[in-house]
C-alpha cells in the first residue's frame, strides 16, 4: 500500500530541509500536532509522533558521528519508517543514499561502496547484504 501524507500547508521559509519536520516548523504553519502526518496502510503516526521520532532517530545518527555531508544509505522498503529515516538524515545535515531493498545484493554492495557510504539504515538481514 502507498504511503500518503496530507500537502505541507505554507509557512515560514526553513534554514535546511531538516527542519521542516521539527515540532517549531509544523506549529508555525498551523498543524494539529495530534492530526495523522502519515501512513503506510499499517501504521499510522500523527505530527508530534512523527517528530518525535524523526528527532529521536536524529540523535541517534547524530550520536554514532553522523554529520553534515556524510553519507547514510536508506534500504527500506516504503513504510512510515522508512519517511522517519528520510528525514532523520536530512535533518543531521547527511546525505541520503536511498537503495532498493528489492535490488539483488551484488549491486546494492556496489552502489554502497560507489557512493562511499559510512551509515547503512536497513531492516534487512546482513546474509541478505552480503555479495
Amino acid at each position: 500500500m502507498p504511503v500518503t501524507r496530507p500537502d505541507m500547508v505554507p509557512g515560514p521559509a526553513c534554514s535546511a530541509l531538516g527542519e521542516l519536520l521539527d515540532v517549531a516548523s509544523v506549529r508555525a504553519r498551523d498543524i494539529d500536532l495530534a492530526a495523522t502526518a502519515l501512513t503506510d496502510g499499517t501504521t499510522a503516526l500523527t505530527w508530534q509522533q512523527y517528530t518525535d521520532r524523526v528527532g529521536h532517530m536524529a540523535g541517534s545518527l547524530a550520536a554514532c558521528g553522523v554529520g553534515l555531508g556524510d553519507r547514510v544509505a536508506v534500504h527500506l522498503h516504503k513504510s512510515v519508517e522508512s519517511f522517519v529515516a528520510v528525514h532523520a538524515v536530512l535533518r543531521v545535515g547527511a546525505v541520503m543514499v536511498p537503495l532498493d531493498p528489492l535490488a539483488p545484493p551484488d549491486l546494492t554492495s556496489n552502489l554502497l561502496l560507489d557512493a562511499g557510504v559510512e551509515v547503512l539504515l536497513t531492516d534487512a538481514r546482513p546474509d541478505a547484504l552480503a555479495q
